[in-house]
């Protein structure tokens, strides 16, 4: 593959020269469920509860809920886009350029 910045042949796929010093080279992670998770499970002990914290057990459980809506959505629909665009990139060598060829 050819860079198109310098024209060099000195490239290689960022999915293949993958190294986590380099935060320009990491794929794109998915969000987490866990802290939607956590909510959850805590909105569950404070409706258990009763009495008074029934109110914050609801917009703790509303909230959560929202949130891992937010983080399925994300991993289910803009997720793959992102991952499939990362294993079509290309750096160069060269001049360091990182550079998208489908």
């Amino acid at each position: 593959m050819e860079c198109s910045k310098c024209g060099s042949n000195n490239t290689q796929r960022l999915q293949d020269s993958f190294d986590a010093a380099l935060p320009t080279e990491v794929p794109p992670t998915k969000r987490s469920l866990k802290w939607p998770g956590i909510g959850i499970f805590i909105s569950l002990l404070l409706l258990a509860n009763g009495g008074e914290t029934i109110v914050f057990g609801v917009l703790t459980l509303m909230s959560s809920g929202f949130l891992g809506y937010k983080a399925y959505q994300f991993n289910s629909k803009f997720w793959p886009g992102l991952y499939m665009r990362w294993q079509a990139s290309w750096k160069c060598n060269e001049c360091g350029v990182i550079f998208h060829r489908p």
